[in-house]
């Protein structure tokens, strides 16, 4: 992309023209650390914002502090680059506060460091408040684990900025609701409530009930998979309607296998489904092993439905390759390229 000035003078000039004249100063803050020019650009491009002041006034003391706790080098680099966005918060009321929670709970600030390495792992930084350490507190003290609550930091810290007595009270629901504190289950469905208004939850439990199902059945699914209450009402009654109205299938087998709800329709439902069901018209596989095999992983299924059989059944392996449907699914083909949430292959 150039050498550091000129590349990052086009940048700035494209997404911030007028803050262009504090960018020297900001290029020769970054360079000195070790960013290259293709990451100071990066940076830019995705926080125009970060010029707005004298580099020395704002970004030098967050830098300085980052270094200072043992994020620094390749380390600094990685964590900006992948999430520019913390530059943005405050040093003074999320950024020191956040460090001193987090070297509370993980028991020491290279511990800390590697979090921020991970995936998301910078996404706590940015969802900070007052509140975090006390709803730490209160994980513990049901029982939830130090690795759960890490992975709830990576997932969806906000859920840990709630106000203590909002989220003391949704941790007593969700443990209510019959979720064991000592499984990541539990943060799941944690996540999952505290990122619902109740006519939103309401609204999803009324397609539930437009096909039959009742309130155990519905948290019967919830506590196997709490991500089904996140997708949107449009998914849920896709899935609903095409397996029940369409195949014949009871609540009590979706319940089974709830993990059905977030697979994609073109990428994994049909084309498996054709693959199972010929199958069994071939005598080659029993019905009622139909819905297990929608649920596998790619790898498993492959081993187990399309390559065990592929002697006695040989087109099933060109099926696989090209994802056929079979033509009595042919009408759901076009809701299905249509994506939504939990669109996803297994």
């Amino acid at each position: 992309m150039g050498s550091p000035p000129e590349s990052a003078h086009a940048v700035a000039r494209a997404v911030a023209p007028k803050l262009a004249p504090n960018l020297d100063a900001f290029v020769a803050l970054f360079r000195h650390r070790g960013f290259t020019p293709s990451d100071i650009a990066s940076i830019l491009t995705r926080c125009p914002d970060t010029l707005v002041s004298k580099a020395s006034n704002l970004l030098e003391p967050k830098l300085e502090f980052f270094e200072e706790n043992g994020v620094s080098g390749g380390a600094l680099v990685h964590v900006l680059v992948n999430d520019p966005y913390v530059l943005g918060r405050s040093l003074k009321s999320q950024l020191a506060p956040c460090f001193d929670c987090l070297v509370k709970f993980f028991g020491s600030r290279e511990d800390v460091a590697s979090h921020l390495l991970v995936k998301r792992g910078t996404w706590v930084l940015r969802a900070f408040a007052d509140s975090m350490e006390a709803n730490i507190a209160t994980l513990r003290r049901h029982g939830v684990p130090d690795s759960s609550i890490a992975k709830m930091m990576t997932l969806r810290p906000r859920t840990l900025s709630r106000e203590t007595g909002q989220f003391s009270d949704l941790v007593d629901e969700i443990k209510g609701m019959g979720f064991d504190p000592s499984s990541l289950l539990f943060v799941h469905g944690l996540i999952s409530m505290a990122g619902m208004r109740r006519p939103k939850w309401a609204a999803k439990m009324a397609v539930f009930k437009k096909f039959g199902w009742s309130d155990d059945q519905v948290k019967a699914a919830f506590l196997k998979q709490p991500k089904v209450m996140g997708l949107s009402e449009e998914k849920l009654e896709k899935v609903l309607n095409f397996f029940m109205n369409g195949l014949g299938w009871t609540a009590d087998n979706l319940v089974t296998y709830p993990t059905i709800f977030m697979s994609s329709f073109e990428n994994c439902i049909l084309p498996r489904l054709s693959i199972l069901l010929t199958l069994v018209s071939n005598r080659l596989l029993k019905r009622e092993s139909v819905a297990s095999g929608l649920v596998l992983s790619e790898s498993v299924f492959l081993r187990r439905f399309v390559m065990k059989n592929s002697v006695k059944a040989p087109h099933i392996l060109l099926m696989y390759r090209n994802k056929e449907v079979l033509p009595q699914f042919n009408l759901v083909e076009d809701p299905s390229k249509r994506m939504v949430e939990g669109d996803q292959c297994l």
